[in-house]
């Protein structure tokens, strides 16, 4: 396993969260992991 992939599995071993931002009448659905301060989105 490569270095750059080790830290992508440790991210995705957390649940993580849904959430929905509306912009200009368009919903963006997106998963964010991780704490708030370091966050990985998706």
């Amino acid at each position: 396993m490569s270095v750059s992939s080790e830290w992508f599995e440790e991210a995705i071993k957390e649940t993580a969260k849904s959430k929905t931002l509306d912009l200009d009448g368009i919903r963006i659905n997106y998963l964010v992991w991780g704490d708030r301060v370091n966050l990985a989105y998706f």
